[in-house]
């Protein structure tokens, strides 16, 4: 079970490099974590400009050092090359696993936040407030980081209670994500509470129905809270025999229609019923 993230956004001044350097080195921290790019290098008018694709691409073969599990752990997007934007003259990179979509970079974007586990989303200008509009409207985990300005400071202020309610964020993290940080140190530290935060809200869910009592509770603690946890990563909803009443009734319809929901976006060949 992969969990997957998009950084997106173009040129970026230096204290911004800094904190998605941060945010990557954290992100490839997580063990599960696939990142994925649209491949955005630079404009061939502005060479030398640093992009959020670029500066995620350099500090995450900086930290994953193995050919193999680089390719695994790192996608690029990447639009049919006769329609990518032409007139913009954009220069693109494929490392990792490079998916070549069919149709122009728009339809690129859809297929991406498709695929996409969680969003987080530096800066931005116009392109990325489509990607976070679809991501919203899909019920996706997006999260555009408030100070960097851009599309992801508007599409913030625009959704921002949304944002907090679906992402569960502390306050304190909202207001550290609003007033940006004030040292390195401080960007380090706010881009590790941004990387858990996403991953939390991103994780695969599993909905365990079973008996209660002496035998069954001791399977599940035993046997399959594991198998959940630890191949793949799952957060797990098990109901106590004290929430054995109306309002846990409704907590199982509620998960139950979710993980429909989840199984209903799932390409047919990889649905799979537990």
């Amino acid at each position: 079970s992969e969990l997957v993230r998009e950084l997106v956004g173009t040129a970026l001044p230096p204290d911004l490099v800094d904190f998605v350097s941060s945010l990557t080195r954290h992100l490839t921290a997580i063990r599960d974590v696939v990142l994925v790019s649209g491949g955005f290098k630079e404009f061939k008018k502005y060479p030398g400009r640093i992009s959020v694709d670029l500066a995620v691409l350099r500090e995450a073969k900086r930290q994953i050092k193995c050919a193999e599990d680089f390719a695994r752990r790192f996608e690029t997007w990447l639009p049919a090359k006769r329609l990518d934007r032409p007139s913009d003259e954009v220069v693109r990179f494929a490392e990792g696993q490079v998916h070549r979509v069919p149709g122009t970079d728009q339809a690129r974007r859809f297929h991406l936040v498709k695929a996409a586990d969680a969003l987080v989303t530096i800066h931005g200008e116009g392109n990325s407030r489509t990607v976070l509009e679809l991501a919203l409207a899909l019920e996706k985990p997006a999260l555009p980081i408030a100070f960097t300005g851009g599309d992801s400071t508007e599409v913030w202020k625009n959704n921002r209670e949304d944002i907090i309610k679906s992402l569960h964020l502390p306050q304190e993290l909202v207001r550290r994500l609003e007033s940006g940080p004030a040292s390195l140190a401080e960007s380090d530290s706010l881009a590790q509470d941004v990387a858990q935060a996403v991953y939390a809200a991103a994780r695969k869910r599993c909905l365990v129905l079973m008996p209660f009592g002496r035998g069954h509770d001791g399977f599940y603690r035993n046997v399959l809270r594991r198998v959940a946890e630890e191949p793949f990563y799952l957060r797990h909803e098990k109901l106590t025999r004290e929430r054995d009443d109306e309002a846990g009734h409704r907590k199982i319809g509620e998960e139950v229609k979710r993980y429909l929901r989840a199984l209903a976006e799932t390409p047919g060949e990889q649905r799979r019923v537990p």
